[in-house]
């Protein structure tokens, strides 16, 4: 079992440029891929969606690109006669304007952003492009064995779930055994303190007695919750996609169970059929962050 929700990253150098990719998962029903990067290397999505998708079926990806020059003004000393030409140049211009010859220390450290962006242009995609690859599965490899991590914390959770949902069935079993017959037989007291005569023999009282028996009859109901839960077990420890299959048994288990309180008589047994509704739901809950 994996997790929908993840992360990766990886780094790698392209000649002057430190290259960061970072993936992160959310929540989806189905697949998605998002790439936010440099304009340069925007049609990397495509091939960024292609490994992604090789790997995952569900879930949300962001897939961040980021590149910076290691070679920075940041890391280096300051060459004077260049700041001195640029002042000069920045005058000339300010001149022919007609604006106030005045420069600040402000419009020096602009100059050099301005400078800094020039000098950090990209390489073209073509030339990039296997390295991104490289790094791209890197940190999808990091990506999927947190989700592996967070997967099993799920399945231990959703496993002991099931495990209270089975105690519940059995429980629910056991009061609805009898269900029928003590309906009968309150039906007969209730009719004894008014004073009124039953019939037993009438062919008209015996069918509605059977008629009444078949409604408030849950056996079926029962049977079709333990099969859910031997199918919601095997699917727990099975590989691949399987959140979907677990929300689909999920939804047939709370069906049943409406159905047993509907036609419970006894309080016992719809105190138990609603407890049984409380955990369902839980593992609703944990089924939306299963891939």
């Amino acid at each position: 079992m994996r997790s929908m929700t993840g992360f990766g990253r990886a780094r790698i150098q392209i000649d002057s440029l430190s290259v960061s990719i970072e993936l992160s998962s959310v929540n989806k029903r189905n697949i998605e891929v998002v790439l936010q990067g440099p304009r340069e290397w925007q049609t990397f999505e495509i091939q960024a969606s292609k490994i992604i998708s090789e790997e995952i079926e569900r879930g949300r990806v962001r897939v961040s690109i980021s590149a910076q020059n290691s070679d920075s003004y940041s890391n280096q000393s300051i060459d004077f006669s260049t700041v001195e030409k640029d002042a000069k140049s920045l005058l000339s211009t300010m001149e022919k304007l007609g604006q106030e010859e005045k420069i600040s220390t402000f419009s020096i450290i602009e100059l050099y952003k301005i400078k800094q962006l020039q000098d950090t242009s990209l390489p073209s995609f073509d030339t990039v492009t296997t390295d991104l690859q490289k790094a791209m599965k890197d940190a999808l490899h990091e990506l999927i064995e947190m989700k592996k991590i967070e997967g099993a914390k799920l399945l231990e959770d959703m496993t002991d779930r099931v495990i209270s949902l089975r105690k519940y069935s059995k429980g629910i079993k056991e009061q609805a055994s009898d269900m029928p017959k003590l309906w009968k037989n309150r039906l007969i007291q209730r009719l004894k303190q008014n004073d009124l005569d039953l019939d037993l023999d009438d062919e008209r009282v015996l069918k509605e007695m059977s008629i009444f028996s078949e409604k408030c009859d849950i056996s079926e109901e029962i049977t079709r919750i333990d099969s859910h839960l031997i199918q919601l077990n095997n699917t727990l420890t099975s590989h691949g996609s399987i959140g979907r299959k677990i929300e689909f048994l999920l939804q047939e288990v709370g069906r049943e169970l409406n159905t047993i309180c509907s036609k419970s008589t006894e309080s016992e047994c719809t105190n138990i059929a609603l407890n049984a509704k409380a955990e369902v739901e839980k593992l609703r809950e944990q089924a939306m962050n299963v891939e």
